[in-house]
């Protein structure tokens, strides 16, 4: 048996809900963006779910983070940049089983996604 890596532990991590997505952002270095979390229903956007204004400080690297909470019916997220760090929780959905149709489920999937401006 082999001592695991970090990288042996990411599919136990993602399965249980734990998910980052890391940008190199070094070109944009020293700029300020504004991050937005877009949702979906139906593959129609519905809006976006940051509901405050922050810009943030970009440096060599940002990392978007999510994470499962106490409960099934909101997720963690947080964005981790130059300058620090912020999260916020997100009220997740439910759906029903046609046949338990009393019993909520909440499904979320998390997706890689390219910045619609490279």
């Amino acid at each position: 048996m082999n001592e695991p890596s970090f990288n042996d532990y990411l599919p136990l991590l993602n399965a249980k809900g734990y998910m980052a997505y890391s940008f190199d952002t070094q070109d944009f270095s020293g700029k300020m963006a504004e991050p937005i979390v877009k949702e979906y229903v139906s593959g129609k956007e519905v809006g976006n779910l940051i509901d405050f204004d922050i810009s943030i400080s970009l440096g060599k690297k940002l990392i978007v983070g999510f994470s499962p909470s106490e409960n099934d019916s909101t997720a963690n997220y947080i964005f981790q940049f130059a300058g620090g760090a912020f999260n916020a929780s997100l009220m997740l959905h439910p759906i029903f089983n046609p046949s338990e149709p009393t019993i909520p489920i909440y499904s979320y999937e998390s997706r890689p996604f390219n910045s619609p401006h490279q």
